[in-house]
């Protein structure tokens, strides 16, 4: 299969295959005591959950967390996520914890699959969803902007079924919330069939209102043409 054109979608169809390389490399040396840390703070946000996370050296004295927590009933799952700090001592500092959303699935084919760390003010988180033509892939995009943690852009892969049921590329669409930046690119036959480009004023996204599969992150603009 041919992996997508956008270089941050295909950053995610590869860490895919290395998300649980990822989770057991992602905090620092101490990674035992960090994971035992985060499951009592996971388990006091939604009890019998699972806990997802990406770390940044802070500095020398604390680290940068962010990540997401869920239940581990697919068909009865709340979800939220948090940005928090670490210090040497031990002590969690909380900066930011989202309202709590409903990411259930009965099918049990959506995964979080990988929470990852852009500096100390930015992060994503990359969530599949398995289908018969493959995986759609969505990476949602966090910064801390002007002192307000949002939500600043979207990038989805959606696969499709070639002729011979082989799983090709689709359609992938790259939305920046910030500059307003929206592309589309459609596929056929794993080859480029339409490339659209333009602007698009998306509102502030505060990522306390953050969910999952939210509808607002992925309406399409009005395009005007001459």
């Amino acid at each position: 299969m041919r992996l997508p054109v956008f270089p941050f979608l295909q950053r995610a169809l590869l860490r895919t295959s290395l998300s649980a390389l990822f989770w057991c490399c992602a905090a620092h040396s101490g990674a035992a005591d960090t994971g035992h840390l985060l499951q009592n703070y996971a388990a006091q946000l939604l009890p019998d959950s699972v806990v997802h996370y990406a770390s940044q050296p802070e500095g020398r004295q604390r680290q940068r967390i962010a990540g997401i927590v869920h239940g581990k009933n697919p068909a009865e799952r709340q979800a939220l996520l948090f940005v928090l700090d670490l210090h040497d001592d031990g002590r969690m500092q909380e900066i930011l914890r989202s309202a709590t959303f409903d990411f259930s699935d009965p099918s049990a084919r959506t995964d979080i699959e990988i929470v990852e760390s852009h500096g100390n003010q930015r992060f994503s988180l990359q969530v599949n969803a398995r289908s018969a033509c493959g995986v759609y892939v969505s990476v949602y995009r966090f910064a801390l902007i002007r002192g307000e943690w949002r939500v600043t852009g979207l990038d989805t892969s959606e696969p499709a079924c070639g002729p011979q049921q082989q799983i090709e590329p689709g359609t992938e669409v790259s939305r920046n919330f910030l500059s307003g930046k929206h592309i589309t690119r459609e596929f056929r036959r794993a080859k480029v069939l339409r490339t659209d480009i333009h602007q698009h004023p998306y509102p502030v996204f505060p990522l306390q209102n953050f969910a999952i599969f939210d509808r607002r992150y992925e309406q399409e603009p009005t395009v005007v043409r001459p």
